[in-house]
């Protein structure tokens, strides 16, 4: 069953790969779909946590737009929510997309996401308090892709 999804927040960090002219591209698809969408942009590391806390409550739904980084930001910040977050691959690995089964196609995601069911994942948290999901690495890794605190 679809969701209804009628205003959401985009939160996009320019500095990924993709990120900043693929915003556009993401608002675009959402309006086209008659979703009225805010675009914000992060600054710095930890700003899409933020953002997202501070944000989502005046939303339906919050989209990730960036790497695996900027998405565990706001998983992480919205973990135990009810927020909706949906994931719009910006970055290189996109590793949560691919494991969720999201398109890497802004344009096809955004129809997946709107019209498909919600899916639930479990976000882990290490003694430090900094969390995780899907997988948890050392090393290069840990150093590749950054989780929140």
């Amino acid at each position: 069953m679809a969701l209804l999804i009628k205003r959401a927040v985009l939160i996009t960090n320019p500095a990924s790969r993709q990120g900043k002219r693929l915003a556009e591209h993401a608002r675009m698809a959402l309006a086209s779909r008659s979703v009225e969408c805010d675009v914000m942009f992060t600054e710095r590391p930890g700003h899409a946590a933020e953002l997202a806390s501070h944000f989502a409550p005046q939303y339906d739904a919050v989209f990730a737009l960036g790497g695996d980084g900027t998405v565990m930001e706001i998983a992480g910040a919205l973990a135990g929510t009810n927020v909706r977050v949906g994931v719009l691959a910006g970055g290189t690995g996109n590793l949560l997309a691919r494991a969720l089964g999201i398109p890497l196609s802004v344009k096809h995601a955004v129809r997946s996401l709107l019209d498909g069911g919600e899916i639930f994942i479990d976000v882990g948290r290490f003694e430090s308090g900094k969390k995780f999901a899907i997988a948890a690495g050392v090393g290069i890794d840990a150093s590749m892709v950054p989780f929140i605190g």
